[in-house]
């Protein structure tokens, strides 16, 4: 890459293209970095860090979740630095510890503000959803929703995970049931419960685990069957 100002866009602005953001920032310090994210809750957060998944933990202990490589324990020296602001989340800190996700997300975010406001910050965040990209000689033309126009040199897709695929059947009513849902990591899991439901989850991974923890928190009261091809369960970590 020469040492000429270029236009970076990132298409999506969770988790991973917000460490690449921040990434490029460190190591190309004459480029344009502008970050398009649809969601205005979702920079630095993405799906898996929202603010509200205080009781949900990481699946990597505190050592293995620095954004930055050439430091492995920056984030452990994050919550040592900000322990008084989560004893009610994180009551000891040390490497193997599995902090929740809302402070992992808290982490991200504090840093995309610093590479943001910090002097000489080249990174732009624009809440608005890319929908069509074009190549023009070398360089890219990026269309959003709202209408604006903007040429890049280069396009980088950080697009995160993408709902699961629907369970495959020929009733096509199941897919419009409001009680068959398709995406674990929506408020819509729990907004229509009574807690007293029996519940089907198809799959007895994280997110299975995630679902449990999250009805386990509000109090749910009924019966919850899991279900998939091996039976089997997430392995604990060897630490």
């Amino acid at each position: 890459m020469s040492d000429h100002s270029k236009t970076i866009v990132i298409v999506g602005g969770g988790l991973s293209g917000t460490c690449m953001a921040i990434a490029l920032h460190r190591t190309t310090p004459n480029h344009q970095i502008i970050v398009f994210e649809k969601n205005p809750e979702a920079p630095g957060r993405g799906i898996a860090y929202h603010t509200d998944f205080t009781h949900q933990p990481l699946n990597v202990p505190a050592q293995g979740m620095s954004i930055f490589p050439d430091q492995p324990d920056h984030f452990v020296q994050w919550l040592l630095k900000n322990r008084f602001r989560y004893k009610h989340l994180v009551p000891e800190v040390h490497a193997k510890v599995f902090v929740s996700r809302k402070v992992f997300g808290d982490y991200v975010t504090e840093e995309l503000e610093k590479s943001m406001h910090g002097s000489g910050s080249r990174i732009q965040v624009r809440i608005d959803q890319v929908c069509k990209i074009e190549k023009s000689e070398e360089r890219f033309i990026i269309g959003t929703e709202s209408q604006v126009q903007i040429t890049a040199d280069i396009v980088i897709l950080g697009l995160g995970n993408f709902v699961p695929a629907d369970i495959l059947s020929d009733d096509l009513s199941i897919y419009n049931d409001p009680k068959y849902i398709s995406n674990p990591w929506t408020d819509k899991v729990y907004s229509a419960l009574t807690g007293y439901e029996n519940i089907l989850l198809a799959g007895t991974g994280l997110s299975a685990v995630d679902v449990i923890l999250g009805l386990c928190v509000r109090g749910f009261e009924g019966h919850i069957t899991m279900c998939s091809r091996r039976g089997r369960l997430p392995l604990p970590h060897d630490l």
